[in-house]
């Protein structure tokens, strides 16, 4: 017998002690009121005695006990200080084991315990039928929810939606405009007057340069204007952050600008200046430096200006601000909008198909017409349809909730993976699964601190853990969606119709795994019953039932 079997047989005897006590109250005062009249009403003691007999079989007492306890004997010679004492020996909770075993309770023992399983029984099939529910709502949820609207109403990118400075670097924009490129740079950093400009002033003679990386005296047409930190680097390193004009004023700046040879400038391109004079580039055994004979006494100190210059252009802290809370404001009312759409067109759509399975129900156990013999096929189908969208249309209020709390942690998780890809990069599922996520842990937060009238602390608890559960389940399955659709693509490559139901076939898959699995770890959450929610439940149940005999 477990803890909890053992507390709930106490309650059940706690109980029927109380009520023993009562029925000896009414004894002794039968027997006091028998007593005072006259003798001619003996078959009244004789009730009482038959009465008492009863209670002491019950509680295990021997006969000769019961023969020396008689209303018309013991019980009328004791003092009411004795029979009140007696009373409270019976009826006192605190001392249950003792007077068990002074009483014998051990026979009363297995009818609690018979009584106990009737009732457990009784609170069982309520628990399995919501479980089954929550079962066939749960693996609806998932397929048509993440696993299904979410591929359509989503363009999830690696990354996120927001480029950060940590993917910039990596040359992972959100946008397509923001990536650099030879039309960017001839639109946005312009910079060939300026170049043009500082070539003319760097003319020894006519014709002649000198390589500002090496020395050497080079003709015009080999001379290059090279960008001493590339336009692609600084672009990478946060320029994507700023506009036009703040980009063409680093391009222009002239602090940046070095002369060399074609040759040179051609083989360094966008690469950064101290990665390439130690490259041994083209399968050569020495590096950059010494194969381009490049002069680090003349190198460094223009280095360090265009350095200087470089980090006078990237922006500044308000301007990161400005660019981060602009573009997750935008992208943030995007995402808030697809997420309050997955969620409220995926209960309709769930509410939906349970009511047309319950029609299908109804059908199979009553026939078509359902004792609506009179109707036309049309007119019981009008009926029926109707049934179903009264039934969708109820949910009404439950729909704007859905869109709202959905919208709200579309917001929130569109947040959250800005911040995470300002320090790791995400792919695109690990998108899907803070976006799932962080709609989970939105309701239970939502339960913990807005919770519905009249439930307790530990009821909020447990329904909260519950929903994280989901969230992590989710989560989970939405990994698992990389293997089934690998699993599903060899076999296409086998099968080629299979192509055409491939993705509805790895939702499906999916879906329905991830549902169960969420129901199991649900149900093992209330076994568990770590905020005692169920215990409580079931106590107070008990206590219901025994009320009632």
């Amino acid at each position: 017998m477990s803890k909890f079997q053992e507390e709930k047989a106490l309650l059940a005897q706690r109980h029927q002690l109380k009520k023993t006590g009562d029925r000896l109250h009414d004894l002794f005062d039968k027997a006091e009121e028998v007593s005072s009249t006259s003798m001619e009403q003996s078959t009244e003691i004789d009730k009482a005695e038959v009465q008492m007999t009863e209670l002491f079989d019950l509680l295990g007492l021997n006969k000769e006990d019961v023969s020396q306890v008689t209303p018309s004997s013991s019980i009328l010679e004791l003092s009411q200080e004795e029979k009140s004492a007696a009373t409270e020996t019976i009826g006192t909770y605190d001392e249950l084991p003792q007077i068990s075993e002074s009483v014998g309770w051990k026979d009363y023992q297995n009818e609690v315990k018979e009584y106990l399983i009737s009732h457990d029984l009784q609170f069982t099939p309520e628990h399995e039928q919501a479980l089954l529910i929550e079962c066939r709502d749960s693996v609806l949820d998932a397929m048509i929810k993440p696993f299904g609207l979410a591929k359509y109403l989503f363009d999830d990118k690696e990354g996120g939606n927001v480029t950060t400075l940590h993917n910039a670097e990596q040359g992972i924009y959100a946008k397509e405009n923001e990536k650099y490129s030879q039309d960017m740079r001839n639109k946005q950093y312009d910079y060939k007057k300026s170049a043009d400009d500082y070539r003319n002033r760097r003319e020894e003679s006519k014709d002649i340069f000198t390589d500002e990386y090496t020395g050497r005296k080079i003709p015009r047409f080999r001379a290059n204007v090279d960008h001493i930190v590339p336009l692609e680097e600084f672009h990478r390193k946060g320029g994507f952050m700023l506009g036009k004009d703040q980009k063409q004023a680093f391009a222009r700046d002239q602090r940046n600008y070095a002369i060399t040879d074609q040759s040179l400038n051609k083989s360094k391109n966008a690469a950064n200046f101290d990665e390439f004079r130690s490259t041994q580039a083209n399968g050569r055994k020495i590096d950059n430096k010494k194969f381009y004979n490049i002069d680090n006494r003349r190198v460094n100190p223009k280095y360090k200006k265009a350095k200087q210059a470089t980090d006078e252009h990237r922006p500044t802290t308000k301007q990161k601000v400005t660019y981060y809370s602009t573009n997750i404001a935008k992208t943030g009312a995007v995402e808030a909008a697809n997420m309050g759409k997955q969620q409220a067109i995926g209960l309709v759509m769930r509410e939906l198909v349970i009511a047309l399975f319950d029609e299908v129900k109804d059908i199979k156990n009553h026939g078509y017409k359902s004792g609506d013999r009179d109707s036309s096929f049309f007119q019981v189908l009008n009926k029926r349809l109707t049934r179903v969208a009264k039934n969708v249309l109820s949910k009404w209020k439950k729909v704007i909730e859905s869109f709202k709390d959905g919208a709200l942690s579309g917001f929130l998780s569109n947040m959250v993976t800005t911040l995470i890809n300002m320090f790791i990069k995400t792919g695109k599922r690990t998108v899907r699964m803070i976006r799932e996520g962080i709609y989970s842990l939105f309701k239970a937060i939502k339960l913990l601190v807005h919770p519905p009238k009249d439930m307790t602390l530990s009821q909020r608890a447990h329904e909260s853990s519950k929903l994280m559960a989901v969230g992590i389940t989710v989560t989970a399955g939405i990994a698992l969606e990389e293997a089934v659709d690998q699993f599903i693509g060899k076999w296409t490559s086998v099968f080629p119709p299979l192509n055409t139901i491939a993705s509805a076939l790895s939702t499906v898959i999916v879906g329905i795994v991830t549902g169960l699995s969420t129901v199991l770890i649900v149900h093992l959450l209330d076994k568990a019953d770590l905020f005692h929610v169920h215990h409580d439940n079931e106590y107070e149940h008990i206590l219901n039932q025994l009320e009632t005999l």
